[in-house]
This record gives C-alpha cells, structure tokens and sequence, in this order.
C-alpha cells in the first residue's frame, strides 16, 4: 500500500474514532466476523447520520474464511477481492486484521481500543456520491471530512 493511500487510512480512522462510536455483536465468538455485525454497522450509521448508509466495508484479508458467507455475491474490481452483502461492497485489505499496521495505530497512536476481547477492525464508509472512486481516493477522504457522519468503525 503507498504512503498516500496509507495516510488516507490513518486520517479515515482518525474522524472515525472522533465520533466515538464502535460496533461490535456482542454474540460472536473472539474473531468471527458475522452478517449481524454488518447489519448493525448500517442500522447505527443510518440513525446517526442524516440519508448516509454503508456502501462500502472494508474488513481483514482473513474476514470471509467462514462458511456463513456462502451465498455473498462474488466479482473483481480493481484487483481487490469484492463481494457483496446486504447491497454493501466488502472490501477486503491488509492492515486491519489482529497486529496489522492499522490496528497498531488505531490502537497506539490514537490511544483507542477495540470491544472486549476483539481483534480485528472493519471501517464502513458511505461513498454513494461517487462510487466509480478508486480504493479509497483523495475524493473520498474529502467527503468523509466534510461529513465524518459517513464512516463507522467495527471490532470482532
């Protein structure tokens, strides 16, 4: 990932965890990400901001291992795996995952943490003003500083 994407990242985090909100399924075991963890994301981003919703999820590499996502759409986009549930692209990336570089400064340099006993981090995003945006783009991060309302951070 390059220093601009990756700067991107940490000032995405950063206006995310200044909204003090984290979601987590208090249900799932330590490290099972669940459709119930998405769908909460959405109903919580959707009563906190006025028409934003969850176009876009981006979640660890090791996210979709489960058995439980069987029936998620697949499809490619920007050599980035992508598929879809509920309607909501998930994105999967590098750096959000137990010890990853985003977790680290999550964690470290923004002095927050996760849920009890969760490991990993999941960052929804609404880019339904531009959704033709590449990974996480200049254009999206203006957005998001425009309306911080339109990013909601998870934890598994």
């Amino acid at each position: 990932m390059n220093v601009s994407i990756n700067n991107n990242w940490k000032e995405i985090l950063d206006i995310a965890q200044d909204g003090n909100v984290l979601c987590y399924d208090a249900d799932a075991c330590t490290g099972e990400f669940t459709k119930r963890l998405v769908s909460l994301m959405q109903t919580i981003i959707i009563r906190n901001s006025y028409k934003c919703k969850i176009t876009h999820l981006y979640i660890p590499y090791n996210s979709l291992l489960s058995s439980q996502f069987d029936n998620i759409e697949e499809c490619d986009k920007h050599l980035l795996t992508v598929v879809k549930l509920f309607g909501i692209e998930l994105m999967l990336m590098y750096g959000l995952e137990k010890d990853g570089s985003f977790i680290h400064y999550f964690k470290n340099d923004l002095d927050c943490s996760l849920a009890a006993a969760d490991e990993n981090l999941v960052v929804g995003i609404d880019q339904s003003y531009d959704q033709n945006s590449d990974f996480l783009d200049t254009s999206i991060l203006q957005q998001v500083r425009l309306n911080p309302r339109r990013v909601i951070l998870g934890s598994y």
